[in-house]
């Protein structure tokens, strides 16, 4: 087995270059209202919402994804009991597993 998996090599640069582009949009919007500061609120509110909308949709894949591995997990065992097995899925379960 490794010691870590290899899915952060993914998620921490994706992570990164979604917070920069948060970033550099909080910035446009902001330039962009001008001196208007009901048009820069809605604006940001705007975006609050959908980064929520968006770390909701992530949150619930996640579990569906944790759950659905638990759940292959306890159908194993209780069908066949102290045995092993091969897993020719991606390396991410396999770890899980």
């Amino acid at each position: 087995m490794k010691s870590s998996s290899p899915r952060w090599a993914v998620i921490v640069p994706g992570a990164v270059f979604g917070a920069a582009m948060v970033g550099l949009t909080i910035y446009r919007i902001l330039r962009a209202s001008g001196d208007d500061p009901v048009k820069a609120a809605v604006f940001l509110g705007s975006l609050i919402v959908a980064l929520g909308v968006v770390a909701a949709i992530v949150v619930l894949a996640y579990r569906a994804a944790s759950t659905s591995t638990q759940r292959l997990l306890t159908v194993l065992e209780e069908n066949h009991h102290g045995q092993a097995f091969a897993i020719l899925k991606t390396e991410g379960l396999q770890a899980d597993v």
